[in-house]
């Protein structure tokens, strides 16, 4: 009995489905649906992949701007001190800061640091995090940018 029901049920659902593919009303609707989210994933990815390389060229001209200022700072004593003073990396934050604000694109937790290399120049570092506004949906939060200098 429960055999009969059973196959019974799977020729329902087949003639069902067969019915389906047959008909061709409201196949566009069905179409444009199912490409809307994939459609979305790449606008998104390249709207906020556009914004992570806007912000990576500022943080590298800031990040440059900051290290040269703190290298002209030192000036030819560089050779003696062996480590950056504070003076030379206030002069060198001062300058990433004015090229690249807290905040700067809606990005968060800025970092930069600079130190003296055995050659004498000044090198640096700078991080930011910045936030995603369409990829969200798709659980990607963050972007991470980092560059040296």
């Amino acid at each position: 009995m429960a055999l009969s029901v059973h196959k019974a049920t799977l020729t329902a659902v087949g003639a069902m489905l067969r019915r389906l593919a047959r008909d061709r009303a409201g196949n566009t609707l069905m179409l444009v649906s199912a490409a809307l989210l994939p459609l979305l994933a790449m606008v998104g990815g390249s709207f906020d992949m556009g914004r992570a390389y806007l912000v990576q060229s500022r943080l590298q001209q800031a990040c440059d701007a900051g290290a040269l200022a703190a290298r002209k700072r030192l000036g030819p004593e560089a050779a003696r001190l062996g480590s950056l003073p504070d003076e030379a990396d206030a002069i060198g934050q001062r300058f990433f800061l004015t090229n690249f604000p807290d905040a700067y694109y809606g990005t968060a937790d800025s970092r930069f640091a600079m130190h003296l290399s055995a050659d004498y120049a000044v090198q640096g570092d700078a991080a930011v995090t910045l936030p995603t506004q369409i990829m969200s949906v798709f659980g990607f939060e963050d972007i991470d940018i980092a560059v040296e200098c």
